[in-house]
């Protein structure tokens, strides 16, 4: 039913849980009430099924502990190291980071990020990324909504707030994040891991 895995990413560990469907009702048990009443607010089967594996990996990482979301919406555990979220179709995952904060992104492998391109890669990026290859795509949109959850802010555009600056490996982005009047600087890294893409920075945000 479920297939756990771990993926050590400069100082980060990032937990995957890989899941088919399962009857989330069987996991109640081990939902805190406040976890349990945030359930019954999503009408999606799909996304109450996320909720739940995501709290099934949390109890493995942090027994008896509860995700929390700060008032940029960004998630925490109580006294614990710094923590970043992320799922999709099949799969969700909890990175853990005790140097800084962290902005996680799980990607499935897929074209519909090369097909949408041109919704957040700007002239710039087009010129050094292989907007031809799904894969390099992929990479791209994972990068950014990365850094929006470094950023913590709402309203950024992604083509002219989240850049990706340069490729420094094939898997590892010199990235930025522009908000008002400041620019600050952080590397990305970008592994491909059984059909998922998994983007985490490996720096804590500079500025140059």
């Amino acid at each position: 039913m479920f297939t756990l895995e771990n993926v050590s990413i400069g100082g980060s560990i990032v937990y995957v849980i890989k899941y088919n469907h399962f009857p989330i009702e069987d996991f109640f048990h081990i939902l805190h009430p406040v976890e349990h009443a945030r359930l019954q607010t999503f009408s999606s089967e799909k996304r109450r099924m996320e909720y739940v594996a995501t709290r099934i990996l949390k109890e493995t990482i942090f027994p008896d502990t509860l995700i929390q979301y700060n008032k940029e919406g960004a998630p925490f555990i109580e006294n614990a190291a710094h923590i970043s979220v992320s799922h999709c179709k099949g799969a969700s995952a909890i990175a853990v980071c005790t140097d800084h904060m962290i902005g996680l992104d799980i990607e499935p492998m897929s074209n519909k990020a090369q097909r949408l391109q041109s919704k957040f890669i700007n002239s710039d990026e087009s010129c050094f990324l292989n907007t031809g290859d799904a894969l390099a795509m992929t990479r791209a949109w994972s990068c950014k909504e990365s850094l929006l959850k470094l950023a913590r802010r709402k309203g950024l555009i992604f083509k002219r707030d989240l850049l990706i600056e340069s490729v420094i490996e094939h898997d590892q982005f010199l990235c930025s994040i522009h908000t008002d009047a400041q620019k600050k600087y952080v590397n990305l890294t970008s592994k491909v891991v059984d059909n998922i893409i998994i983007t985490i920075n490996h720096t804590d945000l500079y500025s140059r």
